[in-house]
């Protein structure tokens, strides 16, 4: 199963648990690791317990759906202080944090840029201020979440 069908196939019940799908990435082929990053609803910080709770529910539901045939290693984590951005609610939660962003077509020749979050539209377009010198008419940008290939927080 790909990492998108896995991600759908756990959303729910992972919420169900009082915690955010974050992101999952499958890495290897034989004995992959399923690695799963959570996020609890209520904001504080992951902790151990948290991880433990997640990784005894969905290791029962993984192995009684088959949703991986082969043996895997689960592994259960915080997304971390560099996390990805996914979703236009990332970028309103973390409005004023920096970011690297990949994007799909460069501006001024350049597909990576450092930035600021300012926040998101009522039209849904993402307001960045560039802490790069890619634009030398205006820092400040504006895209859809369709013209970002992939962005991440950046340690402060």
């Amino acid at each position: 199963m790909q990492p998108d069908h896995i991600t759908e196939f756990l959303k729910k019940p992972i919420e169900q648990l009082e915690y955010e799908l974050v992101e999952v990435n499958i890495s290897g082929s034989k004995n992959p690791t399923l690695q799963i990053m959570i996020e609890r609803k209520d904001r504080n910080n992951i902790s151990l317990r948290d991880c433990e709770k997640v990784s005894r529910s969905l290791s029962t539901l993984i192995d009684v759906e088959d949703v991986i045939s082969d043996q895997y290693t689960l592994e259960i984590s915080s997304p971390g202080v560099e996390r990805k951005l996914n979703s236009l609610n990332d970028y309103e939660r973390f409005t004023g944090k920096d970011a690297l962003i990949q994007l799909r077509v460069p501006i001024n020749k350049s597909k990576k840029i450092r930035c600021n979050i300012r926040g998101v539209t009522k039209d849904k377009r993402i307001e960045f201020l560039c802490l790069d010198d890619i634009n030398s008419d205006d820092h400040l940008i504006n895209m859809s979440l369709q013209d970002i290939e992939t962005a991440k927080l950046l340690a402060p």
